[in-house]
């Protein structure tokens, strides 16, 4: 059990530490899955879909792919 929970603890600490990096960039930035759905975001990428019109699924974009929103911001159909 001991393992677990240090292994736990060390999986809370690694995701406090990507979110702090995450939204400390000034640029526009989703993560990504292997899949290209997005499944993180930060502020500059919620402020760039609000700059741009888009609704809140396309401004937080969790669950979508990531070139489909691309496409649906920049108005392409291919």
């Amino acid at each position: 059990m001991a393992v677990r929970r240090e292994a736990e603890e060390a999986l809370r600490t690694s995701e406090i530490f990507n979110r702090a990096v995450l939204s400390s960039i000034s640029s526009p930035i989703s993560v990504l899955n292997r899949k290209g759905e997005i499944i993180q975001v930060n502020q500059a990428w919620q402020q760039f879909g609000e700059k741009n019109g888009a609704g809140s699924a396309i401004r937080n974009g969790i669950g979508l792919n990531y070139l489909d929103v691309c496409r649906n911001v920049s108005g392409s159909e291919t």
